[in-house]
C-alpha cells in the first residue's frame, strides 16, 4: 500500500464520517421543527377553547361599556354632537347600507291587498316597532319630512288615509261617525271636520 492510496482512504473516511454527520444534523432539525409545528398546533387550539370560554361567560359592566362605545362622528370635534341613533349605524360599510336600501325597497314594491285587514305589527319600544324603530319608524319618517311642523303632521296623515282610500276605516278605527257636517265622535261629542265646506268668494261667510 502506497502512501497516496492510504490518504485517499482516509479522506473517504472523514468524507463517510462527515456525510453521515451531516444526515444526522439534518434529521435532528427536520424532527425539532416537526415538534415545533406539532405545539404551536396545539398552543392554537388551547387559544380557540380558551376564546370560546371567554364567549360564553356573562360580561363584566366595564366589558359591556368597552363593547358599545363607537368612535365620535367628525362633526363632533368640530363642537357638534353625534347624529341621532348613530351607535345605531357608525359602523355601517358601503355594502351594509346598498343591502339594507335593497331590502327596504323591496317591501316597498309589495302592493297592498285590499282583502286583507289583518295585520301583525310589531310595536316595539322607544327605538323598536312599526312607529318607533330608529331607521324604518313612521314615526321618525313623518318627523323627517314635517321638519317641525305639526300642521305638516296632519296634513301627510290626512293625505295618506285618502291616497290608500282608507278614510272610511279610519273613521271606524278612531270611533268616528259620518253626519252631514263631517265628523263626529259619538263618545265625547267633539266634532271633526273632515274637509271645509267653503261658498263661492264674495259671499258673506266663506265657510261653514
Amino acid at each position: 500500500i502506497t502512501m497516496e492510496l492510504a490518504l485517499d482512504w482516509l479522506h473517504s473516511q472523514r468524507a463517510k464520517a462527515s456525510g453521515a454527520a451531516t444526515m444526522a444534523l439534518l434529521m435532528d432539525r427536520q424532527l425539532a421543527e416537526a415538534h415545533v409545528r406539532a405545539a404551536e398546533r396545539q398552543l392554537n387550539r388551547a387559544q380557540q377553547r380558551l376564546e370560546r370560554m371567554r364567549g360564553a361567560l356573562p360580561l363584566s359592566p366595564n366589558e359591556k361599556q368597552q363593547r358599545t362605545v363607537v368612535a365620535d362622528h367628525p362633526r363632533v370635534a368640530q363642537g357638534g354632537e353625534n347624529p341621532p341613533n348613530w351607535e345605531h349605524f357608525a359602523g355601517y360599510s358601503r355594502e351594509t347600507y346598498q343591502g339594507e336600501e335593497v331590502k327596504e325597497q323591496d317591501r316597498r314594491a309589495i302592493p297592498i291587498d285590499r282583502s286583507r285587514t289583518d295585520h301583525s305589527l310589531p310595536r316595539g319600544d322607544e327605538s323598536r316597532g312599526w312607529f318607533s324603530h330608529w331607521r324604518r319608524g313612521v314615526g321618525g319618517v313623518l318627523r323627517g319630512w314635517a321638519g317641525g311642523s305639526l300642521g305638516a303632521v296632519v296634513h301627510m296623515l290626512a293625505e295618506s288615509a285618502r291616497r290608500f282610500d282608507v278614510v272610511d276605516l279610519l273613521a271606524d278605527k278612531l270611533g268616528l261617525k259620518r253626519t252631514k257636517i263631517g265628523w263626529t265622535r259619538s263618545s265625547q261629542r267633539w266634532r271633526m271636520h273632515a274637509t271645509l265646506k267653503c261658498s263661492r268668494p264674495g259671499t258673506p261667510r266663506a265657510c261653514v
